[in-house]
Order: C-alpha cells, then sequence, then structure tokens
C-alpha cells in the first residue's frame, strides 16, 4: 500500500523540508508546523525524522490567504 506522499513524489509534484519552506517563503518553520496543525497545510512523513511540505499547496495557501486580503502571493 503506498500513501499520497509517494503517489506524489511519481508524479513529479515538488516538495520542500521545514527549513527549505521557510527560506522560500516570508514564515518560519514553526509557523508552518501551526498550519499544518489548525489543517490548512498537509505535513507529509514519509521517514521517522523527515517532514516535507507540498510546494503547490503552499502557494495554494498563500494564493488563498493572500487573495482573501487583497495581497500578491509571495512566491509570484
Amino acid at each position: 500500500m503506498t500513501n499520497s506522499y509517494q503517489n506524489d513524489v511519481k508524479n513529479e509534484r515538488r516538495y520542500v523540508t521545514l527549513r527549505e519552506a521557510s527560506e522560500l517563503y516570508p514564515l518560519s518553520e514553526m509557523t508552518f508546523r501551526r498550519l499544518a496543525s489548525a489543517g490548512k497545510i498537509t505535513l507529509y512523513r514519509p521517514t521517522p525524522g523527515k517532514l516535507f511540505l507540498s510546494v503547490d499547496e503552499i502557494e495554494s495557501h498563500f494564493r488563498t490567504s493572500a487573495g482573501a486580503r487583497g495581497k500578491k502571493c509571495p512566491a509570484s
């Protein structure tokens, strides 16, 4: 049985670590953890000690939340 992370990797979706996400976007690692805890984004744990986020999901979150405030997505 494969999980969604493994299927997405096969479909070549981009994933980044928490550290990489915090370097690419104006949020800290803790903020990404809080967003995941609130169910706004998904953290993937393919192996113990490794956490990944989908770049598509992060950008979608920014577009949705920025659109609500009339701002541009920082990744654009």
